[in-house]
């Protein structure tokens, strides 16, 4: 043996240990990125307030996950249908309702390895949309028309576009009364000899008895037409429009005082009716996901809130000693909301200078917490509003795309140039193999 074979020898199990350390490392980082990927992180938003508040709760809804898990699963790991039925029959009234069918599809959407059954990692992913599920009230969501359809389940799923598809004109016209209402409640004037309820010429009367008879008709083809009939009379959207209608079977006579209590009930339900307009729906959607991202963090404040509240309102209390506007401790609650929320009315103030040292105190504390709740509310809505822009994006590129094909056929196939009209894919960095 020559004195180079040693050497030889040494450096084939460096490079083999070598080897085995990289090997290692890289399965020891891909347990590190398994374990990421079950809470969801993302490491660019790591360290900014909306990136921990989101892990946090995507924790939360981990743990809930995992106690759910272990109550159903049967020691295999993993969840077949029966045991995903049992657990999502108990998170919402709406999944306990829906038939087997909708199930077996919502199952079949999760299960994204199509073995069967469902992991951890699937079930957690998806847990937050199981318990905001909504059902499909489509008559023929799952089974598209056909020649064999029948004619009743064709009238249905036209009746059902008809009303709920956006941009139809049934659709187009509840939109307008439904504003046309808001605008005739924020018009009314009981000095006027139009616009309101009890006029010589009843214009006003007439108008919203028929905003209200639209809506009716509406409510009754949707009952009509509508898969989880219960179900959908049970939701808020039902029983909103529900509401809106009354007013028409109530006899006025004898009866103004309770009248007058339900058609303001029926122009409140109005003003709700604008969320469901699409583009009022879009919108408000970045302020609902802004609360949605900051909820963790607004109780805290609310909590901290009330605590200075209470403790800053029963000093001014004990203070002042029961003088004008001070007299019950509700009075003084009231005070000290006003005074923390640095409004302001002026109503009633302290007048001993005990008092008066006590509202400096109080519109201090009042003033730190909501410099805190604007700080964090602002870079939610910040996060809120990217989200929304990214979304519109995405749907702005995929319809220029399509638009881009048409043309592009139009031309027979001829080649155009699109640079600077579609964002250009990401190239993803190459990573090194092992030998």
């Amino acid at each position: 043996m020559t004195r180079q074979e040693p050497l030889l020898q040494n450096q084939e199990r460096s490079d083999a240990s070598s080897l085995d350390t990289v090997v290692a490392e890289r399965k020891l980082n891909g347990l590190k990125f398994r374990r990421k990927s079950i809470f969801g992180r993302q490491s660019k938003k790591a360290q900014s307030i909306v990136g921990k508040l989101e892990e946090l709760q995507r924790k939360y809804e981990f743990h809930n996950v995992v106690k759910k898990f272990v109550q159903y699963d049967d020691g295999s790991s993993t969840l077949n249908f029966q045991e995903f039925l049992s657990i999502t029959r108990s998170l919402s009234i709406t999944l306990r309702y829906i038939s087997d069918e909708d199930m077996r599809e919502l199952f079949d959407s999760i299960d994204d390895d199509n073995s069967g059954h469902l992991t951890i990692e699937e079930l957690q992913k998806n847990y937050a949309e199981l318990i905001r599920y909504e059902a499909n009230y489509h008559p023929c969501h799952r089974t598209p028309i056909s020649a064999q359809t029948s004619k009743w389940l064709k009238f249905r799923c036209e009746v059902y576009e008809a009303l709920t598809k956006e941009g139809s004109r049934i659709q187009t016209y509840l939109n307008f009364v439904t504003v046309l209402a808001v605008v005739l409640w924020l018009l009314e004037d009981r000095r006027t000899a139009y616009l309101k309820w009890d006029a010589e010429v009843p214009v006003y009367e007439v108008v919203f008895y028929t905003i209200i008879v639209s809506i009716l008709l509406e409510y009754l083809g949707k009952l009509l037409v509508v898969r989880y009939k219960l179900l959908w009379i049970s939701s808020f959207k039902s029983i909103r429009d529900l509401i809106i209608v009354v007013p028409m079977f109530i006899p006025k006579a004898g009866n103004e005082t309770f009248f007058k209590n339900m058609f303001w009930a029926c122009q409140l339900m109005m003003v709700l009716r604008l969320t469901s307009i699409p583009i009022f729906h879009e919108y408000l959607g970045v302020f609902t996901e802004t609360l949605r991202l900051s909820s963790a963090l607004i109780g805290m404040l609310l909590a901290a809130f009330t605590v200075m509240l209470i403790i800053n309102s029963a000093l001014t209390c004990a203070a002042e000693n029961g003088t004008e506007g001070f007299e019950t401790r509700l009075h003084t609650l009231y005070w000290g909301i006003v005074t923390m929320s640095t409004l302001g009315y002026g109503d009633f103030y302290p007048t001993t200078q005990l008092g008066q040292a006590c509202t400096c105190i109080t519109v201090i504390t009042g003033i730190v917490v909501t410099a805190f709740a604007i700080n964090i509310i602002g870079e939610c809505f910040n996060e809120a509003l990217d989200r929304y822009l990214a979304r519109k994006n995405d749907i702005v590129s995929k319809n220029l795309l399509k638009s881009l094909m048409v043309l592009d056929d139009a031309h027979e196939g001829d080649d155009l140039n699109m640079d600077g009209l579609m964002d250009k894919p990401r190239k993803r960095k190459s990573t090194d193999c092992v030998a």
